[in-house]
């Protein structure tokens, strides 16, 4: 980030944006407090309980800036999978609202750095061409040409290659029947 890199931090990188993490439970290890990066004005407490819940984010128009330019509106669809939450000062700048009306994530003032809680983000190819092509353009770079590429469609292929991988190195039908005489357990 010294240096001009843009930072993003996504549910535990999202938390060690921000200037303090405390766990008074101790439920990640000991209880504390440590310091974050410091690199968005946001402060994590752990909870004993962890939230798990697939969810929409919708981009808010303030945050829509530096690498998130022309981002604003775009919706957002992931899973949350953390515990606790992160508190944004009124310096940052809330990325946005979630379905229930919860505000996610934060960006610092010149949007150079950005966190949220949910994960698969970019996931979006909307989003994720905006975003890559606001980076090279900060780099004096080409923008990209032609669409970006639909993320679940390749990561569905990448499946299908390992399933269509492991069916044709393993015998599946030995393991079938490893697996039903396996003892099963109270």
């Amino acid at each position: 980030h010294e240096r001009g890199v843009p930072v993003i931090g996504i549910c535990g990188g999202f938390q060690m944006l921000g200037k303090t993490i405390r766990d008074p439970l101790g439920v990640d290890g000991c209880r504390g407090e440590i310091a974050g990066l410091g690199l968005i004005d946001a402060e994590t407490e752990f909870f004993a309980d962890k939230r798990t819940v697939r969810t929409t984010l919708e981009i808010a128009p303030q945050a829509a800036r530096g690498i998130l330019d022309g981002t604003a509106g775009i919706r957002l669809t992931g899973y949350e999978i953390h515990m606790g939450e992160t508190v944004a000062s009124s310096s940052s700048v809330i990325l946005g609202m979630l379905e229930d009306k919860r505000p996610d994530g934060a960006v610092n003032q010149t949007g150079t750095v950005f966190g949220s809680y949910v994960h698969g983000i970019f996931d979006n190819p909307v989003f994720t061409e905006k975003l890559l092509n606001n980076i090279l353009a900060a780099r004096g770079r080409p923008a990209l040409t032609g669409p970006a590429p639909a993320y679940a469609n390749f990561r569905e292929a990448e499946y299908d290659r390992l399933a269509d991988m492991v069916e044709a190195h393993l015998d599946v039908n030995a393991l079938e029947r490893i697996i039903n005489t396996w003892p099963s357990r109270p």
